[in-house]
């Protein structure tokens, strides 16, 4: 395989919208919720995680190929 295009991809994921989208299952929603709403503030802000308007909103990067 040779690459010939690459680009890194930044995004804020509403977590309801990703979870529905990617077919989770409502039970592991709530257990992510959970591991969210109990982390320890230093590891929220090392995910850039944060709750506003009744959602999680994560920060990721992805490498698009």
């Amino acid at each position: 395989m040779k690459v010939i295009y690459s680009e890194i991809v930044s995004g804020v994921y509403d977590l309801d919208e990703w979870t529905s989208r990617s077919g989770t299952p409502v039970g592991n929603v709530e257990k992510i919720k959970n591991l969210l709403e109990t982390m320890p503030e230093i590891i929220k802000k090392d995910l850039k995680a944060s709750y506003s308007e009744a959602d999680w909103h994560i920060h990721m990067r992805y490498i698009l190929f």
